[in-house]
């Protein structure tokens, strides 16, 4: 048998109205003219609810996996590694900015596997940079 939440409050909840006209989805999108409003201008919260009815599935602990099931469940720690690496050179590249992140347009082609190449895993400069020497 499944454990049963019967009640899950938000903390003090004035609204016992049970209107569900507004998702919490739209919730940041609301204007100035909303409904939902009161006349001082605050918005009136609806609180969190929970379905009354949940699963519990269970999480084990590491050494209840055997050796192969957890090298399909986690990265080795080498490859780990080498990623963090690879992404660091790939943001310096990019200046250090997400916002001038290199589009899969402007990758290369790897002839082999056909994955996308970042422009720094190329030996190309820098975007915006100079080059050494110059």
């Amino acid at each position: 048998a499944c454990p049963q939440i019967t009640s899950v409050s938000s903390g003090s909840s004035s609204d016992s109205s049970g209107d569900e006209s507004t998702t919490s989805s739209t919730a940041g999108k609301r204007r100035r003219d909303d409904p939902s409003r009161s006349e001082g201008g605050a918005t009136r919260r609806k609180g969190v609810t929970f379905n009354p009815s949940v699963v519990v599935n269970p999480i084990f602990a590491t050494e209840a996996y055997p050796p192969p099931m957890l090298e399909t469940m986690y990265t080795p720690r080498d490859e780990l590694r080498r990623a963090k690496i690879r992404n660091k050179r790939e943001y310096l590249y990019d200046s250090s900015d997400w916002r001038n992140a290199t589009e899969e347009w402007a990758m290369e082609r790897d002839e082999t596997t056909g994955e996308l190449v970042h422009p720094a895993n190329l030996d190309a400069p820098p975007r915006g940079g100079s080059t050494a020497g110059g």
